[in-house]
Formats: structure tokens, sequence, C-alpha cells
């Protein structure tokens, strides 16, 4: 049996069906399981393991653990303790290419994400464990939908600054990877797990223009634009900075590609191009009034988790 936290989330949902096509069986923990909307073979369990401690039974039967910081929070210790005392055999955290970054550039910890101190848990916890560091989400490019839907403008900030965006799915293939049998080998390994291409926010937004049949451009606008934009939808405080700062490092310190997902699943990650054109419907234009929205940018990094 593997245990999936975090399991309706953008992640979740891509492992959890590429667990059922193996061997083992998959409980999931679920805050809503009315509404989870698994598939039948999954056994969801209603928890919010971030607020609780664990479940009695939770870890029955369990040999291996999907442990992601946005479902068990400031408890990640308590799920790892019971982990332990369960005789699980296995922990694959999904943590975050800037999980070593100062908290200053870590928008996610304004989520209430802790992908540092649950890496540490799963690390520290005595079991094998498995960690996952992927770059900012292919997912993050629909927190510029609702400008995209009403105009041909994206306005954020550091438009020059490139990124090397991974698509969920390959996050998941490669976490059912480390939380099987085959998986052995990546015990004790720190993944650093990208897209296949460094691109800008010119870029980004070029791609969706090409997948959309549209002249789309994106516009530059300064640092205090962006935290008024991001006050007027309710961003968490601090999030704004943090986002800023983050996209001002990466500006200085270009991130490289690896091939971390080419080597482990034998074939090319997921090109942002690629996931741009199953996505295209999200971005057409709508009737509208002209684009107003000057706030820019996206909501969360990935969050953009982040990278988050």
């Amino acid at each position: 049996m593997i245990l999936v936290t975090g399991a309706t989330g953008t992640v979740g949902r891509h492992l959890i069906e590429r667990l059922l096509t193996g061997r083992s069986g998959v409980r999931a923990v679920s805050r809503d399981p009315a509404a989870a909307g698994l598939p039948d073979p999954v056994e969801v369990v209603g928890a919010d393991l971030a607020r609780t401690d664990v479940p009695a039974g939770l870890l029955h039967g369990v040999h291996a653990v999907f442990v992601n910081p946005a479902a068990v929070g400031e408890n990640a210790d308590k799920l790892v303790a019971a982990a332990r005392y369960a005789g699980v055999g296995r922990l694959v955290v999904l943590a975050a290419s800037n999980v070593e970054a100062p908290e200053g550039q870590q928008p996610s910890r304004f989520l209430g994400h802790r992908n540092r101190e649950v890496e540490a848990a799963v690390v520290a916890s005595g079991v094998e464990w498995v960690s996952l560091r992927p770059a900012t989400f292919h997912t993050n490019a629909l927190h510029w939908a609702d400008q995209l839907r009403a105009g041909d403008v994206v306005r954020g900030p550091f438009a020059a600054v490139r990124e090397t965006p991974v698509d969920p799915r390959d996050i998941a293939a490669v976490a059912a990877l480390a939380l099987s049998e085959d998986g052995a080998h990546l015990a004790g390994r720190r993944l650093e797990l990208t897209g296949p291409q460094a691109l800008s926010q010119h870029r980004l937004v070029a791609d969706l223009g090409a997948v959309t049949n549209r002249r789309l451009r994106y516009q530059e606008i300064p640092a205090t634009a962006v935290r008024q934009g991001m006050a007027r939808i309710g961003a968490p405080d601090g999030f704004a900075d943090a986002y800023v700062a983050r996209l001002a490092h990466l500006l200085d310190h270009p991130p490289g590609t690896t091939d971390t997902i080419q080597r482990l699943l034998g074939r090319p990650a997921i090109t942002f191009a690629q996931w741009a054109r199953e996505h295209a419907a999200a971005f057409q234009i709508r009737d509208a009034a002209p684009n107003d929205n000057r706030g820019a940018g996206p909501v969360t990094e990935g969050t953009r988790h982040h990278a988050r």
C-alpha cells in the first residue's frame, strides 16, 4: 500500500493515476473526501494532517508515503514519527528547487508551505527517503489566464528572468518511480527536476501566443506595482516581497536545466510549449473591456511552488 498526501493537488492527482497502474494499492488523504473525485480503487481517508494528529490506522499496511508539504504543514514530524513506528520503508517528499534559499526568497512560505522543514524531517526520519526538488511548474502559467482572457498583455516584473519550468506529470512520474521497488537506487538522493529549457518571461508568453494564434507580449512593471496588484487580489502579507526577491535573485543567478527526468524516465521531459498546446483554451480571449489587471504576475510560485 502506498499513502499519498496532497492527493488532490497538482502533482497528487497525476501521481495517483500513475500508481493505479502498478501492483500496490493506493490510500489517499483528503480534507474533503466527498469532493476529492478520486477513482474508485483509491482508498480515501478524510484528515487534515496539517492540523490534527495522524489518524489511527492511516499507515496500516503502508510501505511507502508521498509527503507533500502543502498537506502536512508544520505537522511533518508527527507523520514521520508515525511512519517510522508503523514500519514504513520509504518516504518521498515533494520539496522545491529553492528549498535552500533564504526564507525571504521563498514565496510559498507565505502560503503556509514548509518545504525546508518537511524535507529536513523526512531526511532525519531514519526511514529510507528520496527528495524531489522541482523547479516552477508549467501550470503556474494559469495565473496569467485572467489577464490573457481579457487582453493581449501579461504585466509582471523582470521580463528577462529565465526559469526552467517542469510539467507536474513529469514530477508525478518520478515520484511514482521513487515510491516503487524499482526506485530503490534513488534512496538518499535529492533530485533536481527541471524542464528541458530555460525560458524568459517573454518566451513563456510568446509560447502561449503561438498556441492561441495571438500576438501576446509581456510588459515589465515595477516591483511596487506588483506588490499593489497582489494586495488587491488578496495575496498574503510578505508573499509579494518574497516573489519579487526570488525573481530578482534569478535575474542575477540564472538557473540551469538538468537531465534527471530524461535519465530516470527514458524519455524527454515535457516542454512548456507542449503543455501550452494542451491548455490553450484556458488562455483564449473573451469579450470584455480592455485588460486592466495591473496587479501582474502569478499569485503563487510552484507554488511558483512553485518553484516555491
